[in-house]
């Protein structure tokens, strides 16, 4: 009975050792306009016992009005990185995301990372910038309507036939674009 000890703690034992990933830091452009990208630069890096087990994950992008970054996040892009993070070692990635038409005011740019074996160390993936003042421009106001459509009455299998059509714009306001 002498030769037997216990802890006095749980101990957690894994198959392979892992990796902890961290988002050390997200900056965003202070000022943005719906509709158009914004600057963002994040950090992330590796804090665990060993090197990540996958060589890709993603880095998601979300916009939100909760300084936190809890909830109401809203996806506004993705991004793969690929290789392997040793321990101890990082990378930074900068990358333009657009405002989704509907936004404005104050909002909060969240970067959150996952993919790799990461034991019970999950719960830092995410970091916050500071506030984003979004300044809402109304979209132009249009009522795009198809006036004429003229095709051929007969085609043959495998010709090309050539089909022309009229648009109108019957809004109040001026559309560009394709």
């Amino acid at each position: 009975a002498s030769n037997i000890g216990m802890p006095g703690h749980p101990v957690d034992v894994t198959r392979i050792p892992y990796a902890d990933l961290v988002v050390d830091s997200v900056v965003a452009d202070a000022t943005g306009v719906n509709g158009q990208p914004i600057g963002v630069t994040w950090m992330v890096s590796n804090i665990g016992i060993g090197v990540t087990n996958d060589a890709e994950w993603t880095d998601s992008v979300y916009l939100t009005t909760d300084p936190s970054g809890a909830t109401g996040l809203r996806l506004i892009g993705s991004f793969a990185h690929a290789g392997t993070l040793p321990l101890g070692q990082g990378y930074s990635r900068t990358a333009q995301v657009t405002i989704p038409a509907d936004v404005s005011g104050r909002q909060y740019v969240v970067v959150r990372t996952s993919g790799p074996f990461e034991f019970i160390y999950t719960g830092n993936n995410q970091n916050v910038s500071g506030p984003v003042d979004i300044s809402f421009v109304p979209p132009p106001r249009g009522d795009l309507q198809v006036q004429t459509v003229v095709a051929p009455a007969t085609a043959q299998d495998s010709q090309t036939v050539e089909v022309t059509w009229t648009v109108k714009n019957n809004g109040p306001d001026d559309l560009s674009g394709n």
